[in-house]
């Protein structure tokens, strides 16, 4: 019995070419600070690894054969997977955000997972008053964070920042 909720089976449905789609529909809408930043770390946490190895039969040996080293797993790094991106700085109020635009989720049909995420990021921006276009990015890692991850362990990590003074 599974405790996933809406928005989780929503983000679940969710695969590898409807996250490149909306990549492609964000990029525009994302600063230009972090738009590049935004693209290697999608590419540096695709989906497809790690449904690989969710549904590999010897994760072990999958790890093995495509030589995986470090730490590659996403639910390792929740709150420092992205920090050379400058949005990283807002991390705690997106996290914050997408938490209760998960729990408030109720109708996965209305909007689609561009329009989400831009609607979280706008959210931020009007409360904090801060560049919507700096938050869409770090708002889009915080949706494949959760994907990766489940709510609660996103829920769960501290949201902190590490910056270099």
């Amino acid at each position: 019995m599974s405790n996933e909720t809406s928005f989780e089976t929503f983000l679940g449905q969710q695969n590898e070419e409807a996250w490149a789609s909306a990549l492609a529909t964000l990029l525009r809408s994302i600063h230009e600070v972090d738009r590049t930043a935004t693209q290697i770390w999608f590419a540096f946490y695709p989906l497809s690894l790690f449904c690989a190895l969710k549904d590999a039969d010897n994760r072990d040996q999958l790890v093995q054969q495509l030589l995986l080293q470090g730490d590659y797993e996403l639910k390792d790094q929740i709150d420092t997977s992205h920090r050379f991106l400058y949005g990283h700085r807002f991390w705690p109020q997106v996290k914050k955000a997408v938490a209760a635009h998960a729990v408030s989720f109720a109708e996965p049909a209305q909007l689609s997972l561009p329009d989400q995420i831009l609607r979280v990021a706008h959210d931020v921006a009007k409360r904090s008053k801060i560049d919507e276009s700096l938050l869409v990015g770090i708002t889009a890692v915080a949706f494949m964070t959760v994907q990766q991850t489940s709510l609660e362990a996103f829920k769960a990590a501290p949201g902190t920042i590490s910056i270099d003074k």
